[in-house]
């Protein structure tokens, strides 16, 4: 295939080129070469037609030594190669009398048939064959007519060399001539090539810039050539038409992108705005569901303190009247006999013993049902506070020596508290480590850590101790709740805790534990500092 335009055009001129110049000269050369046949046929012919005669005045004279005439006629002339005389006898055959064969050529057969197809000469490729007749005058007859048959034949071959040599001249030329024709060819296409494509490489080059760069603004230059320059303005009229639909598309590409970025906005907005309504309401529903639940915690704390309150106040006058009828039996016991004083005063022992459980547990029941809104708030440095609450909670709490209290507190400033609240708060945990957390004089240790965050306290209180069981955990917060009835504990502690908080601080307590990891207790309420007027709840 042709590849390239220049190619097609070298390959096209030298073809028609070959095809014009081996054509004239087929045509120059076949007449020549015919010409050339014509007068090799002449002259063997003529030659014949002398070597004809020749024989004829021989035969008329009966010259004896007319063989060696005959051979003699061949010395000076390698022209022909065989040649055979034949007559005819009296009664009509024809009869072979002499030949000649040229030096070193191979002597040819008896030509006795066909005489009348070598009339004219004959070309084949073993030479130029041709019979000439000859008529004989005998006697008083000095010619034969017109119409008598001839009186012998003289057949000649003669060599076509020089027919075949010039046939190899013309070949060799014709061959030389295409050659030079070709190369001619060529080399004017070449030029030709160069003149008509050079303008065509340049639109190809501009063309080719252009789908580089994307650069539609270019434009193909004018050209001498009509067709080329025609192809030039459709290409300008397609590139003008391209630059018009890319300035189209790019502006339609701005507004879309200008719009897809104002909608994206818009819809970030509105998710935005969405996503904060959503996260009020669930922010409105979990406050009300917090409000609700510390309604009804405190709803069920009032009739509970209420019901602590009158029962406590129904089971305090008959205990104390018990109190009171034991210590008179006291007395009475002293006077009796030697041998009853000591069974009447074991028994009264017992009495007075489960007697004073009772008013624990009555004194116990009562603090539930304390009003602290009566207290009020006072400067205090909460470190501080702290500290002297642990250290009064030793003197008060056996086996809590050993236990080992850090308290870490971010506060800078005094703040306004309720010392009795956090008395009582901390003194319950505390309380509740040592007794539960750790065994008897075992060492511990309890962290309690303070922190402030827009307004907030936040109290961690941490201990290292044996942790508190799932079941215990889930109801820690619920009244009689204990791991260790019928020791001696109430199980009020954390419900007293859980008051404190969430109905007389206003705040949240979250509790986390398990088996061998410690106990801790997150409590986080409002707080004022000192230098402000309000009160802190």
């Amino acid at each position: 295939m042709l590849s390239t335009l220049s190619k097609g055009l070298l390959i096209t001129t030298a073809c028609i080129t070959c095809v014009a110049s081996l054509s004239a000269f087929s045509l120059y050369a076949w007449l020549s070469y015919q010409q050339q046949r014509l007068h090799l046929e002449e002259r063997v012919s003529d030659q014949a037609h002398a070597l004809a005669l020749n024989v004829k005045q021989q035969l008329s004279h009966h010259a004896d030594n007319w063989h060696e005439s005959f051979a003699e006629q061949f010395e000076y002339t390698d022209f022909i190669l065989n040649a055979h005389v034949y007559t005819y006898s009296s009664d009509g055959e024809l009869n072979f009398l002499t030949s000649y064969n040229r030096p070193g050529v191979t002597p040819i057969a008896s030509r006795e048939q066909a005489f009348s197809d070598l009339r004219q000469a004959r070309i084949s490729h073993q030479g130029i064959d041709i019979m000439v007749p000859f008529t004989v005058s005998l006697g008083a007859q000095s010619a034969f007519s017109a119409d008598q048959p001839p009186r012998g034949y003289v057949f000649v071959r003669a060599t076509r060399q020089s027919l075949n040599q010039s046939l190899q001249h013309y070949t060799l030329l014709a061959f030389i001539v295409v050659l030079f024709a070709i190369a001619l060819a060529l080399l004017m296409a070449k030029l030709l090539s160069r003149f008509f494509t050079r303008h065509l490489h340049r639109m190809i080059e501009d063309i080719g810039d252009i789908a580089r760069t994307r650069n539609y603004s270019l434009r193909l230059k004018h050209t001498p050539f009509r067709e080329l320059d025609m192809l030039g303005r459709n290409v300008n009229t397609v590139l003008d038409r391209i630059q018009q639909f890319t300035y189209q598309h790019t502006k339609s590409e701005a507004a879309a992108a200008q719009l897809t970025a104002e909608l994206e906005q818009q819809v970030q907005d509105r998710t935005n705005a969405l996503r904060n309504a959503n996260q009020e309401l669930l922010e409105t529903l979990e406050q009300l569901h917090q409000h609700q639940g510390r309604q009804v915690e405190a709803q069920k704390m009032s009739s509970l303190s209420e019901l602590v309150a009158g029962i406590s106040h129904e089971i305090n006058t008959p205990l104390g009247m018990a109190v009171t009828a034991t210590s008179m039996l006291d007395n009475t016991i002293k006077k009796a006999p030697d041998d009853l004083h000591a069974e009447l005063n074991q028994q009264l022992t017992i009495v007075q013993r489960n007697l004073g459980r009772a008013v624990e547990l009555i004194n116990n029941f009562k603090k539930l049902a304390i009003e602290h809104a009566g207290e009020e708030s006072t400067p205090i440095d909460f470190k501080q506070m702290l500290e002297d609450i642990i250290t009064s909670a030793r003197a008060y709490v056996e086996h809590s020596q050993a236990i080992e209290v850090d308290i870490s507190c971010t506060l800078q400033k005094p703040i306004l508290a309720k010392v009795g609240i956090w008395h009582q708060l901390i003194l319950s945990l505390f309380d509740n480590s040592v007794l539960h957390g750790f065994a008897a004089n075992a060492p511990g240790r309890v962290e309690i850590t303070v922190t402030t965050d827009n307004g907030q306290l936040k109290l961690v209180y941490k201990d290292n101790g044996v942790g508190v069981p799932a079941d215990i955990l889930r109801r820690i917060f619920d009244p009689f709740v204990t791991s260790k009835r019928g020791k001696g504990n109430s199980g009020l502690g954390m419900h007293l805790v859980y008051n404190l908080v969430t109905h007389t601080l206003d705040g949240s307590i979250n509790c986390q534990s398990a088996p061998d990891e410690g106990f801790e207790v997150v409590i986080e309420c409002g707080y004022e500092e000192a230098n402000d007027v309000k009160t802190c709840n």
